[in-house]
């Protein structure tokens, strides 16, 4: 784990923040979030694991859950705001929006807390900051000037995630991520589907209901055997491949 890479992204951050902090749309006392978890533990993970969300809300920050940080300067507040970070998941989580990936976190060994051998973090897309509504509510103008997801695929290559666990339409997962291989696809019920691609040794699991809620209203079950299949099948394809 290089710290210095992951403290620029964080500095990184807070310019973003400071750029746009004046927007209606964001939460200002709260800082940014280049991400949720902890980075330490999830490089020591067997299995890397990141979930992804569109952008941070405001129910990952309600209440006091982080340490107040003066931003003025990016250099002298990116520690602090590091370990607000690393520390989110084990202090004070709103589990609102990430329970949802509890079942797929399963199947694939995971836990945004140590309560699995692997620790996987909570990994924005469009922006770090914190926004006063879900990124599919906020206006049209807002998104447009908050989507910039430079810090992402930046964080995302120094991660160097195995699994990647998201809720995306198809249309995007390939801006995001361009063509990968397909493994599998499996509607469950009338509310949702899993599919599961592979490419450069990584695994890329998108599981949404009709609503996009990840992995969310559909049997769990039914989820973890498909999730667990499709990784049985990736790790037989990388074998063959080895």
């Amino acid at each position: 784990m290089d710290n210095r890479k992951l403290l620029a992204i964080v500095r990184d951050s807070i310019n973003v923040y400071n750029e746009k902090k004046n927007m209606r749309c964001v939460v200002t006392k709260s800082i940014p979030l280049a991400w949720l978890g902890d980075v330490e533990a999830y490089f020591a993970s067997s299995t890397r694991i990141v979930a992804l969300m569109a952008a941070p809300s405001p129910h990952e920050v309600e209440g006091d859950r982080f340490e107040a940080v003066d931003m003025t300067s990016p250099k002298d507040a990116a520690r602090a705001i590091f370990d607000n970070l690393n520390g989110y998941f084990s202090k004070y989580p709103n589990m609102e929006y990430f329970k949802h990936f509890d079942v797929a976190l399963g199947a694939v060994g995971g836990s945004f807390t140590d309560e699995r051998k692997d620790v996987a973090l909570a990994v924005p897309i469009y922006t770090p900051l914190v926004c006063n509504a879900t990124w599919g509510q906020l206006s049209e103008n807002s998104r447009k000037r908050l989507a910039d997801p430079t810090l992402f695929k930046q964080l995302l290559n120094e991660l160097d995630p195995d699994v990647i666990l998201f809720s995306l339409n198809s249309q995007t997962q390939k801006e995001l991520f361009g063509d990968w291989e397909p493994l599998s696809a499996v509607e469950i019920g009338e509310l949702g589907f899993v599919n599961a691609y592979g490419k450069d040794g990584r695994l890329l699991l998108c599981g949404r209901n009709y609503f996009g809620t990840p992995f969310g209203a559909m049997d769990a079950q039914e989820v973890k055997k498909q999730l667990s299949k499709a990784l049985r099948s990736f790790k037989r394809k990388l074998q063959s491949k080895a």
